[in-house]
């Protein structure tokens, strides 16, 4: 099942610029939104690629990441809760039975299988959401002036 992360950014410089042209055009929010949500998933899979966990739960946490609309002119980050769990869970003990992804990922990373009574791993958080939405906001900016300059070209305000 996907969640929903919710991600406001409190540069006020930027809010009240961008409100003064977003006030008088909803297309133009709904680009925005749509663009910077895209932009988050993008970082966040990028993230994944590069702490290497891509691989710890088949592709289920990378292929859950999805944007989509939440409202008329909002657009939100859909996570598995898997991938939520995997960032901010407590260390804790882990044991290896039959059937389980864990399990598995270790046979493949250890190159061997745990033995038949059990053996038990210690699991810590992997804090890779919050890496990945602070990679998006660099690039927020960037991608808000692209569209508003799109949006001053279409209407023909700038040559």
């Amino acid at each position: 099942m996907a969640q929903l992360i919710s991600i406001q950014i409190d540069d006020r410089e930027f809010n009240r610029d961008m409100n003064n042209l977003i006030i008088n055009s909803p297309r133009l929010r709904k680009n925005i939104n749509e663009k910077v949500s895209q932009e988050f998933v993008l970082q966040l899979k990028r993230e994944l690629n590069i702490q290497g966990l891509r691989d710890t739960a088949d592709p289920v946490i990378y292929n859950s990441l999805k944007y989509g609309r939440i409202s008329r002119n909002s657009y939100g980050v859909f996570v598995h809760r898997y991938g939520i769990y995997l960032d901010r869970m407590r260390p804790h003990w882990v044991s290896l039975k039959r059937g389980r992804r864990i399990t598995s990922w270790f046979e493949r990373k250890i190159g061997f299988r745990p033995s038949p009574k059990g053996a038990s791993i210690y699991v810590h958080p992997h804090p890779w959401i919050e890496k990945g939405i602070i990679r998006g906001v660099k690039n927020m900016r960037k991608i808000a002036q692209l569209e508003v300059h799109k949006y001053v070209e279409s209407k023909g305000l700038v040559r």
